[in-house]
């Protein structure tokens, strides 16, 4: 089975923003856990669309865009220096 651990062998980043209301616990506990699969780095961010666009929520797209890719820098550093 390919797993997002599996592919920090590789010089991937995967981002994963979750559209609806889930159920994405799996999703996020995923994103906070990817060391206990034995990861290389972390390379699988997970962002909550709805918590960035709805009807309760006044915050723009750029917040998004920044919350998805925020681990990039990391992740490239990573894979450069390694």
């Amino acid at each position: 089975m390919i797993t997002p651990h599996t592919h920090s062998n590789f010089p991937l980043s995967i981002v994963f923003i979750g559209i609806g209301d889930g159920p994405w616990e799996r999703m996020q506990w995923l994103d906070d856990h990817m060391e206990q699969f034995g990861s290389k780095h972390d390379n699988f961010q997970f962002v909550k669309y709805n918590d960035y666009h709805g009807s309760n929520v006044t915050v723009n797209d750029e917040s998004l865009a920044l919350a998805a890719l925020q681990e990039i820098p990391d992740q490239y550093d990573v894979c450069v220096f390694v």
